[in-house]
């Protein structure tokens, strides 16, 4: 996932070694738990959660760029987004989508049977 700031363009990365960073700066909490209280998360956690995603050498700038450039409905949707795409990498929102709603019916059809 790539994103754009002040013309300076940043890599998003969404693999599994990505994953076992963000655990780590919220000590060792699962992702799962992490993105489940995204949306009740303060500016510096939406931060902490989102830097490791970025290259060691570029997240200083990439912080500045997103703390100056940035408004806090804009972080939470790029976390959004970027949390999507952790959990389904190089999908596109319709196929997100599409995944979700199986996977919705597929719970719905194992909740009416236990």
């Amino acid at each position: 996932m790539k994103i754009e700031i002040q013309g300076k363009e940043f890599e998003l990365r969404t693999t599994l070694g990505t994953v076992k960073l963000i655990e780590r700066e919220f000590n060792r909490e699962s992702i799962i738990k992490i993105i489940e209280r995204a949306e009740n998360m303060s500016a510096e956690d939406l931060i902490k959660l989102i830097k490791p995603a970025v290259k060691k050498e570029e997240q200083q700038e990439f912080v500045s760029l997103l703390e100056e450039n940035y408004g806090i409905g804009e972080a939470y949707e790029l976390i959004g987004e970027y949390v999507e795409q952790l959990m389904y990498p190089g999908k596109t929102k319709e196929e997100i989508k599409e995944i979700q709603e199986i996977n919705l019916k597929k719970q719905k059809s194992l909740n009416k049977v236990g």
